[in-house]
């Protein structure tokens, strides 16, 4: 199976950035805003 890495040649950096930033896109902007507040937390 193909893997993100292999399919966007992107980072695991990468990857998880564009993930969080389509977020709001992909699951709307409540569930959104906790997860980055979540994510802010822990960096």
């Amino acid at each position: 199976m193909a893997t993100h890495r292999s399919l966007s040649d992107s980072t695991d950096e990468e990857f998880v950035k564009r993930m969080a930033t389509t977020y709001p896109e992909r699951f709307g902007e409540p569930l959104a805003a906790s997860i980055l507040a979540d994510r802010a937390e822990e960096a």
